[in-house]
């Protein structure tokens, strides 16, 4: 239940996928932020071996355009199955039929106002001749992944699509509440939160220039006393923590932030491995070697923003950086 002083709201599952289709495309720019674009694909050929949902265009790296394939269901459908057998005949359209599948994203694209002119101002930002050259960069197969989108959490489905399927999937939850009156409210976590870089504060270093996803090595987790001492550096690991599974290989270091009263990124590691943590859809993150410390690095400002989750960022920032508003 979502409670306030004035009124409640239960949950109120969706009875048919379009609702939960419908309603995703109303909250898109919120659960996708500025940087991609979501659309339909609907409008896509008819000849292509397996049509997504929809498509989402990541455009969040100044040199590297993502395409992540939509699927959207309920859980009460048990969908797995058609799930996966949809994403890979989209994951494999990028080797046996990519000029289907680069019509097909172009025919969504061309059917979406915003996306539409999101591209095209990509595609100029990031020096390609054409818009149609930047969507042919973001179907070649490395730059390919699947994003599911359910009603409702079903780890069993999240943890047999990852198995089954060998390139990265992404699983997101939207949900649906009402209240007595008739209010709706839908409860979701925007889309690769933790890799969206926060605002540049009038405290940074100048010339240091927006962090570019292509370029995350690094996962800062915050970390009490305790924490730090009993984990980070008595067994070496840390966990269990949420990461993106596109995130899994690219993982090469991790590093403490302590929150208050220390507020400092303190220490770093190399990785060795992440592995699955038990039964979940999170991880354990191992060490080659015993953390060293590092900096410490605190706000340069009192008024900058800590902090509170995971975060991303790069080996060679955390070298460079004096304070955390150079850090991320």
């Amino acid at each position: 239940m979502l409670w306030s002083s004035d009124r409640q709201y239960g949950p109120w599952p969706f009875e048919h996928r379009s609702e939960l289709q419908a309603a995703i495309l109303d909250a898109r720019a919120e659960l996708f932020g500025p940087t991609r674009a979501y659309m339909y694909a609907g409008d896509s050929p008819a000849n292509l071996h397996a049509v997504p949902d929809a498509y989402v265009i990541d455009l969040s790296s100044a040199s590297r355009p993502l395409l992540y394939l939509v699927q959207i269901d309920l859980v009460a459908r048990a969908p797995l199955r058609h799930i996966a057998q949809h994403l890979l005949d989209g994951y494999l359209s990028t080797r046996t039929m990519p000029k289907r599948l680069l019509s097909a994203v172009h025919s969504a694209v061309v059917h979406s106002p915003t996306a539409a002119a999101a591209c095209e101002a990509y595609a100029i930002g990031s020096g390609y001749p054409s818009v149609d050259a930047m969507l042919q960069a973001s179907i070649a197969t490395e730059n390919v992944r699947g994003l599911v989108i359910l009603d409702d959490d079903e780890p069993d489905l999240e943890r047999g699509l990852r198995g089954a399927l060998r390139f990265p999937i992404e699983v997101l939850t939207f949900r649906r509440f009402r209240s007595a009156s008739g209010e709706t409210l839908f409860a979701f976590d925007p889309f690769l939160r933790d890799l969206v870089p926060p605002a540049r504060t009038t405290g940074a270093e100048p010339g240091l220039p927006p962090l570019d996803p292509i370029d995350i090595d690094t996962l800062v987790v915050p970390t009490r006393e305790e924490g730090l001492k009993e984990v980070f550096l008595g067994e070496q690991m840390w966990g269990p923590v949420s990461i993106p599974e596109s995130m899994l290989s690219r993982i090469r270091f991790i590093a403490a932030y302590q929150v208050p009263p220390v507020s400092a990124i303190t220490h770093i590691a190399e990785v060795e491995r992440i592995e699955p943590w038990g039964v979940s859809s999170k991880y354990a993150v191992y060490f080659k070697a015993p953390a060293q410390t590092l900096g410490p690095i605190p706000a340069r400002d009192a008024s900058a923003v800590r902090p509170t989750g995971n975060r991303y960022t790069s080996f060679a920032r955390l070298c460079r950086a004096h304070a955390l508003e150079d850090a991320f």
